[in-house]
């Protein structure tokens, strides 16, 4: 002990002499702080630290080699060999085995962690935490880098800041390594960095792929994690932009937009989208200039500009707002919520909740409105331009509330306004026809058209002859009515039904004969011949012969003599029942209807019948009707159901009198309980000894007994007790409805106190009964009622 002693005071007075020449250094360790000869303020502690420094001051080496070949002032190193080629750096802190170990001037560094800034040379006012945290940083400067093995992606690149495990790089350092004006923060965020710059990530796993990209900005868990050499593009919300650029192309995926969960996520190579909304994606993985908002929301082609949950659109160059709404069209334009256009219906327009478009260039607007036609235009709550099948109308229109258009260039206005047939136009229709005013504003409700212009006129069709007769042609009596003018006979003319009518001074003609004998008249085109009616057709004479009548100049005669005979002059006559008429020889007998008001009902066994008349009728149906049996009993809970036959079934409710049941067993139960008590008192007493014992003659053992199940009612199990002497014999009990048919039988093969535990096993509610048998008679019966 005492040489030790004196060994540890040599060695303190070797230090205190050794440190003598310079102010407060203290140095501990073999090679440590021999070089010093004017720096001050040094703490050096172990083998070879500060080996080198001569005149440094204010500096702290602790560790293996730590700042060895350090000349400066004002550096910290801390760990094996930390800070070890340091020269002429300044102002440095390294702390951890190999921390800042390669630094040679870089000066105003901060770098906690095994390894950490390890291979910095000259780089400055870099701050690096963690293991190995910008541990291949050279020349960077003024860096950030918080997490293991962040930053080790960088090389010389600067003005980054990385935080969060392996923020920054991984393993070994990127290719280039120049990557500047970069923050990521989060685990593994933007983690394969290498010569981009100006990106932000933010959130796990955020742009960890990126690489050579700029001006990227990801906020949330894996945003944008493929993206690797695209630029312009922001993506916030977990899992937002996941595939773009995932092809690593440098010429496109650029410029997109992406905000909410999952927003974006299956785009790799289309640029310039904007997308909002939680679940809002692609159903394709090149899609570019597409806006779409809303909750999964479905850009499903290129050129979209969509808005609404869950929306829908196919159509390039479309435009769509409303949730729920499937546009397929190019180019088409809606608006409503649920509104739909097919792939067919380019160039459409359509606005209001269900709008339907089904094919290109219409026009539907208002709810539920349908247009399945090429340019058709619906404007009016459910109106509709209907494809009638194979007809395949086209450019129709249809204006009001549920007004209907199926023909080709058709027309219908007015509220439920249907046209069907092709070129024509209806106006209020059939249900509710209109009153058409021209120049005022309150028509003649009597009047179809009312035209009320005073310096205008009604101008009917102009037809010429040829046209006129063209038209006939295609006419028949459903066009009676209709009207034309002609041109060239200067008159209106009516169609009848078969031919043309003039409809000008029908009143004022004049007949005229020609010397040809034509006659005609003014107005009219037809003529009449009358060369067959000269030679004095006129002059003829009647002349009768007997009973013949003839005209001269007429070769046919009629024969009188059928009206002669005094033919009117005839007489009834009844002869009996049998009725005739003079000059003729037919009769009819008037027997059966003599004394058809005397009739007798009869009843002969169950037919009836009345006399004069064949027809009976059947009573037996009716016999007997009051003779009706009951045919079934059910019990539901307290609700017995009787069903009469043909009759109305009838409930009775048993729950008065179930009530009184269930009080009374519960009295009985007390008292049995009480009973048993008492017993089992004088058992305890017997058996203790404190009761005398009987003689062979005294007394008798008591005889069977049968309890009542506890509980009662009950909806699943019950208990019943029961006593049997030793000497009983084939005893069991027996299970039975209240009709007596036998529902189960139980042997009891034990004798004295017992029980036996039941359950319901699917019995319907209602009331049972079970009996106790011994040697074949019956003991006692009680009755048990399940819920």
């Amino acid at each position: 002990m005492r040489k030790k002693l004196l060994l540890f005071l040599g060695i303190s007075l070797f230090l205190s002499t050794n440190t003598q020449a310079q102010t407060l250094n203290e140095v501990q360790g073999t090679g440590s702080g021999v070089s010093i000869t004017s720096g001050d303020y040094n703490t050096m502690y172990g083998d070879s630290t500060g080996s080198n420094l001569t005149s440094g001051s204010y500096t702290v080496f602790l560790g293996f080699a730590a700042g060895k070949n350090n000349t400066s002032s004002e550096n910290v190193a801390i760990g094996y060999r930390a800070g070890y080629t340091n020269t002429t750096g300044f102002d440095n802190t390294f702390v951890g085995m190999e921390s800042g170990r390669l630094n040679l001037t870089g000066g105003d560094n901060t770098f906690f962690g095994t390894e950490s800034g390890e291979n910095n040379t000259t780089g400055y006012d870099n701050t690096f935490i963690g293991e190995e945290s910008g541990t291949y940083v050279t020349t960077g400067y003024e860096n950030a880098f918080l997490g293991e093995d962040s930053g080790s992606s960088i090389v010389t690149g600067y003005k980054n800041v990385f935080i969060g495990n392996e923020a920054g790089g991984f393993g070994l350092a990127a290719t280039n390594g120049t990557a500047y004006r970069n923050v990521g923060v989060g685990s593994e965020s933007l983690t394969d960095i290498d010569t981009g710059h100006h990106n932000t990530a933010l959130g796990d796993s955020s742009g960890i792929d990126v690489g050579d990209g700029i001006y990227n900005t990801f906020i949330g868990a894996a945003s944008g994690v493929a993206t690797e050499y695209a630029d312009y593009n922001t993506f916030v919300g977990a899992m937002s932009g996941w595939d773009n650029n995932r092809t690593n192309s440098t010429t496109n995926a650029n410029h997109n937009t992406y905000l909410g969960y999952y927003c974006g996520f299956t785009n790799r190579e289309g640029q310039y989208n904007v997308g909002m909304g939680s679940l809002a994606n692609f159903d394709n993985n090149v899609r570019s200039n597409d806006i779409f908002i809303g909750y999964n929301a479905t850009p499903s082609q290129n050129d979209v500009l969509m808005i609404g949950n869950r929306a829908f659109a196919d159509g390039q160059y479309s435009i769509s707002l409303g949730h729920d709404h499937d546009v397929r069209g190019n180019n088409s334009v809606i608006l409503g919520n649920a509104a739909n256009t097919t792939a067919t219906a380019d160039h459409a327009v359509g606005i209001g909740n269900n709008v339907d478009i089904d094919n290109l260039q219409a026009i539907a607007i208002g709810s539920n409105s349908v247009a399945q036609a090429n340019g058709t235009i619906v404007l009016g709550y459910g109106a509709t331009s209907t494809d009638p099948g194979a007809l395949l109308p086209t450019n129709n229109i249809a204006i009001g509330h549920s007004a209907n258009v199926q023909g080709n260039n058709s027309v219908a206005i007015g509220n439920a306004a249907t046209a069907v047939n092709d070129n024509t136009m209806v106006l209020g229709g059939v249900t509710n026809p209109l009153s058409v005013g021209i120049g005022t504003d309150t028509p003649n409700p009597n009047a179809s058209l009312d035209l009320a212009d005073t310096n205008k006129g009604l101008q009917i069709n102009r037809l010429t002859n040829a046209l006129r007769t063209t038209l006939e042609g295609s006419l028949t009596t459903t066009d009676e009515g209709l009207m034309v003018y002609d041109t060239e006979d200067k008159v209106l003319y009516a169609w009848d039904g078969a031919a043309w009518s003039s409809a000008t001074n029908t009143d004022a003609q004049e007949l005229a004969i020609d010397g040809s004998n034509i006659l005609s008249i003014s107005g009219g085109t037809n003529t009449i011949d009358l060369t067959n009616y000269l030679d004095n057709t006129d002059a003829q004479d009647l002349t009768l012969s007997s009973n013949t009548l003839s005209l001269t100049n007429d070769g046919t005669t009629v024969d009188l003599s059928g009206y002669l005979d005094n033919t009117d002059a005839q007489e009834l006559a009844l002869s009996g029942s049998t009725l005739s008429i003079s000059g003729g020889t037919n009769t009819i007998d008037l027997s059966t209807f003599a004394g058809t008001d005397a009739q007798d009902l009869s009843l002969s066994g169950n037919t009836l019948s009345l006399t004069n008349d064949g027809t009976t009728v059947d009573l037996s149906a009716y016999v007997n009707t009051d003779s009706q049996n009951l045919t079934s009993a059910t019990l539901s809970g307290n609700t017995l159901t009787i069903a009469i036959e043909n009759g109305t079934s009838v409930n009775i409710d048993l729950s008065p009198i179930l009530s009184a049941l269930q009080t009374e067993n519960a009295n009985q139960q007390t008292q049995i309980d009480a009973i048993l008590s008492r017993l089992d008192i004088i058992e305890d007493c017997a058996c203790g000894g404190t009761l005398a014992t009987p003689s062979h003659n005294q007394g008798r053992e008591r005889g069977p007994i049968l309890y009542q199940n506890i509980p009662n009612p009950f909806n699943n199990t019950s208990t019943i007790k029961y006593y049997l002497p030793v000497d009983s014999a084939n005893a069991k009990i027996i299970f039975s409805d209240m009709s007596g048919k036998i529902i189960d039988s139980v042997d009891l093969n034990e004798t004295g106190e017992k029980e036996l535990n039941i359950s319901t096993r699917g019995l319907a509610s209602g009331m049972y009964n079970y009996t106790m048998f011994i040697g074949g008679k019956m003991f006692d019966s009680k009755k048990m009622i399940i819920k």
